[in-house]
C-alpha cells in the first residue's frame, strides 16, 4: 500500500474492523452522508479493507466527480469530446430535433461517494491525521456568473474574465466567430449506425431519428450506451 506504514500499521495482520477503524478515525466513512459504504461494499461482495486498500493504491492522483479531475490524465481526452457531444446537442436543438434544456444549473449527485456535497478549508491541517474544517456547499466556479481565471482566449478578450455563461455563448456552434469546429460531429463510432440521436432514440423505443424528443436525462441515456 501505499499509505504510510505509521498509519496503516501492518497491512497482512490488519482485520476488517482495523480498516473500518482507520477510515472512521480519518473521516472517511463521513465524508458522504448521503451514501452507506456498508451496503455498497456488500453488495460488491467487498469489505472495508478493500476500501482502504483502492485508496492507498490511488495511481494518478485525481478522478472525475471533484475539482481535482485535471489531474487525473483521463480527463483531458474525455471532456473534449464532451464539448463535442454538447455541440451536437445545440445543433440538434436548433435543428427542432430535441428539446434540449439550457437553462444553467449545479446540483450535488446522491449516492456518489466521490460527490461528498462539502466544501473543506485545509489551512488549519498541521498534522498528519488531522481533518479540515468542512461545510455543505458548492465549490466556487460552477455556477453561471462565476468567472474564469482564463484570459486571452479571444484577442478582444484581454486581461477581461469572463462568466461561464460568457464562455458557454462562446464556444456555441451556431457562434461565426467559433475559431474551430469538429471535423466529425455528427460520426459517434460507437453507436447504432454510428448516430448519436439514432442511438437515443432508440434507447426510449422510438424508431422516427427526427422526432422531437425531450434530453432531460440526456447523458445518463447517451453515456450508458456509448
Amino acid at each position: 500500500p501505499t499509505c504510510p506504514e505509521g498509519i496503516v500499521g501492518d497491512w497482512d495482520t490488519m482485520e476488517d474492523g482495523d480498516a473500518y477503524a482507520l477510515l472512521d478515525e480519518t473521516g472517511i466513512i463521513a465524508l458522504n452522508p448521503t451514501t452507506n459504504l456498508h451496503e455498497v461494499l456488500m453488495a460488491n461482495n467487498l469489505g472495508w479493507k478493500d476500501l482502504l486498500s483502492e485508496l492507498c493504491h490511488v495511481g494518478s492522483p485525481g478522478e472525475m466527480f471533484t475539482s481535482s479531475a485535471p489531474q487525473d490524465p483521463t480527463f483531458w481526452p474525455l471532456h473534449g469530446n464532451a464539448e463535442r457531444m454538447i455541440s451536437v446537442m445545440r445543433v440538434y436543438k436548433n435543428r427542432g430535433k430535441i428539446e434540449f434544456d439550457e437553462t444553467w444549473g449545479y446540483e450535488h449527485t446522491k449516492e456518489l461517494p466521490s460527490d461528498t456535497g462539502m466544501i473543506c478549508d485545509w489551512s488549519g491541517v498541521t498534522g498528519t491525521l488531522d481533518m479540515p474544517t468542512c461545510t455543505s456547499g458548492i465549490c466556487s466556479g460552477h455556477k453561471e456568473d462565476d468567472l474564469l481565471p482564463f484570459t486571452d482566449l479571444f484577442e478582444e478578450q484581454g486581461d477581461t474574465l469572463i462568466t461561464n455563461a460568457e464562455f458557454y455563448e462562446r464556444i456555441s456552434p451556431l457562434s461565426h466567430e467559433l475559431p474551430y469546429a469538429y471535423d466529425t460531429l455528427f460520426y459517434w463510432e460507437a453507436c447504432d449506425e454510428h448516430n448519436l440521436l439514432d442511438q437515443y432514440q432508440k434507447s426510449k423505443g422510438k424508431s422516427d431519428s427526427t422526432s422531437t424528443s425531450v434530453w432531460s436525462q440526456v447523458f445518463d441515456t447517451i453515456w450508458g450506451v456509448m
